[in-house]
Order: structure tokens, then sequence, then C-alpha cells
């Protein structure tokens, strides 16, 4: 199977992500292909067809508008929602936010793993939220992450001992550990 090539998976891309289409036959059109040949052709550079990646950009845009402080009804017209089809921000409060990381991290952890694993390392990933879209390697992502994460991880260490919160002592290697001994239950499995 032969790949597609960057520049030819830029103008796929910019045909998905055209504000005024809204099907996949108007993406093919936009990018001179006809809709069976435009699907194979997303899909194989990109791991998903063409109307899923759009809804996943939509969404994970209005989702980054939403946390740089955009209300809920600028970013649904924006995004082309027109009413009570758009999804409703989650609760902030810490409790909230504990649940969400217990339950993420042990998808990090598996991701991670098998990324390694396979040997995905180069892998490309594109990250529409940028603008014009732009593509990384798995493994420039997972370090990426991992550095702020713990720069993050840090400064939230803090704001909670400042606040009289019980904080332990931050190092992910400890956290790991005490995930992977016999007996651990996370907070959904109890």
């Amino acid at each position: 199977m032969t790949e597609v090539s960057r520049d030819r998976l830029r103008e796929l891309l910019d045909a998905v992500l055209a504000d005024e289409v809204d099907d996949r036959t108007a993406m093919a059109r936009r990018a001179y292909a006809s809709p069976y040949h435009f699907s194979r052709l997303v899909r194989r550079g990109t791991g998903e067809s063409p109307v899923a990646l759009q809804r996943r950009v939509i969404l994970e845009r209005a989702a980054w508008r939403l946390r740089n402080g955009e209300s809920v009804t600028e970013v649904a017209l924006g995004e082309g929602y027109d009413g009570a089809d758009f999804p409703a921000r989650g609760g902030r409060d810490l409790a909230t936010l504990v649940r969400r990381h217990e339950a993420v991290a042990p998808r990090w952890i598996d991701t991670v793993q098998r990324i390694a694993d396979e040997g995905r390392w180069a892998d490309v990933l594109i990250d529409a939220l940028c603008d014009p879209p732009e593509s990384f390697a798995l493994g420039s992502v997972v370090s990426h992450v991992l550095t702020y994460s713990a720069y993050r991880r840090q400064l939230v260490r803090r704001l909670l001992r400042d606040l009289g919160g019980a904080v332990d002592n931050g190092d992910p290697n400890m956290w790991l550990r005490e995930r992977r001994q016999p007996g651990h239950h996370e907070r959904g499995d109890r």
C-alpha cells in the first residue's frame, strides 16, 4: 500500500476541514477526487473516515475554545451547531478532575505501552487544532505531554499544598509502581 504524500495529505485535510463543506461528496469535490478515492486516501493518511475526522476536529476545536474561556453558545454557533445538540461543558470541581484523571491515566499508560511495544514512535498524527493543522511524530507528542505534564503537576501540587491539601512526593515512577502493585484498585473498580 502506497503512503499518501505530505502535500497531498495536506490538500485532503484542507478539504475535510473547509468551513463550507458538510458531506463527503463536497469534501471530495474540493480535493478533486471521487468520493470513494477521497475516502480511501483520507483513511490511509489519518486512520479515520473523512466525516469522522471532521466531526472529531470540530469537537476538539470546540473543546479548545471552551477551555480558553469562550461561552458554550458562542462556540456552538461558531462550530455550526444550532442548539441542544452541542455537548455541554463538564464540571470543574477538584473531585471531578481527580475522577477524570483516575479514569484517563490507565488509558494513557496503555497507549504509551502499546506505542512502545509496536515500535510506533515515528508514526505521524495530525494535530488539527493547529492553524494550519500540523503533523507530529508520536514520540515527540509523548515527550511533549510528559514534559508539560511534569511542569503542570508541580504547579498543581504547590497550589494544593498552599491550600492545605495532602500531596505525595510527586514522583511519577512511584505513582506508576503503586498502580501496578497487586491489589491496587482504581476508583471505578472498587
